[in-house]
């Protein structure tokens, strides 16, 4: 994985763990003071304690048998025990309803760092994975290069005329004459080379300066550059996958590079 993936990887994991930091709920508790009927208001609402959870006290009645722990009576009969099943269930319900409104938003918030920290692994699996096949497939072209250019006879692999040859240095030579220093010509318009003796030639240029797009002229038949054209290809699809080619006596040599995929 490249140095750029990295970063943007990192970046978004620490995204999210900022966004799961700022998720987590603030915590406040109420006073615990209650008013002259034993009870007080809370986020949650007016409801009463005396030393049992949150409830409310259904009809004036409260729904538990208990000696009031906060030295203030309830409305209603106080300390009294409890005649009706129906105020147990509904007082039930009610205080479960408390219960499930902190569980509800401890979910909903839970859910809300974990959607965003769940799709942020998902990528990095899948740049992970992709990384992993891009390496595969860049080894597998690197070794058919490799197989096919390493101990052939450059001659056979790149067509050069009877007059053109690559030096042990790398230098492409035409008529012994080292390819930098062997000019041609062009027109002001097309797309032909020519010779210096051509009438259809007006500026002369290096043949390094000749764009692939000039083909040889057909009456004056100026130096092909085919071969060199191939050969310069052949370079530059090598470089890409960290291999270097020299040519020594006549064959071409392989030196595969350290890697950085």
């Amino acid at each position: 994985m490249n140095f750029r993936k990295k970063n943007i990887i990192r970046y978004f994991i620490h995204l999210t763990l900022i966004f799961l930091i700022m998720c987590v709920p603030s915590v406040s508790a109420h006073s615990g003071k209650t008013d002259p009927q034993g009870g007080h208001n809370s986020p949650s609402g007016y409801h009463y304690h005396h030393g049992y959870p949150a409830h409310q006290h259904i009809n004036g009645t409260c729904p538990y048998d208990f000696d009031d722990k906060t030295n203030h009576k309830s409305s209603g009969n106080n300390g009294t025990k409890k005649t009706s099943d129906n105020f147990t269930v509904a007082d039930a319900k009610a205080s479960a309803s408390f219960d499930n409104i902190g569980i509800i938003s401890g979910i909903i918030i839970l859910a809300c760092g974990l959607i965003p920290l769940l799709f942020w692994i998902v990528i990095f699996i899948k740049a992970k994975i992709g990384n992993m096949r891009s390496q595969k497939r860049y080894l597998k072209k690197q070794s058919e290069l490799i197989e096919e250019y390493h101990n052939k006879i450059a001659s056979e692999v790149f067509y050069f005329p009877e007059n053109c040859q690559i030096n042990d240095q790398g230098i492409p030579l035409i008529d012994g004459v080292a390819i930098e220093n062997i000019y041609v010509c062009i027109s002001k318009s097309g797309n032909k080379y020519h010779t210096e003796h051509c009438k259809y030639g007006h500026t002369k240029i290096s043949v390094l300066e000749l764009s692939d797009s000039y083909q040889p002229c057909s009456i004056c038949h100026p130096i092909d550059l085919g071969w060199y054209r191939q050969y310069k290809i052949a370079q530059q699809i090598l470089k890409q996958y960290n291999i270097q080619m020299t040519i020594k006596g006549g064959k071409i040599q392989i030196l595969k590079l350290n890697d950085n995929v």
